[in-house]
């Protein structure tokens, strides 16, 4: 799955030998289901972000607190 792929070479990026990095990645399920659930993550925050709405509002942050309370 190319999402996946795209998880790990990602991360191969912070490694000297990212070619041997995402070979070795792909070599254990175990890590790749680690990846798919990362791309999976990523694609509902993409979905969830598609269709709200985002509105800019000026709050005082003590007043903000006083909310959560």
């Amino acid at each position: 799955d190319e999402d996946i792929r795209e998880v790990v070479v990602e991360m191969a990026h912070a490694y000297d030998d990212a070619d041997n990095y995402i070979k070795w990645y792909f070599e254990d399920e175990k890590r790749v289901a680690n990846a798919r659930a990362q791309a999976l993550e990523k694609k509902v925050i993409d979905y969830i972000l598609s269709i709200v709405k985002v509105e800019d509002q000026n709050v005082v942050y003590e007043d903000l607190f006083k909310e959560m309370a």
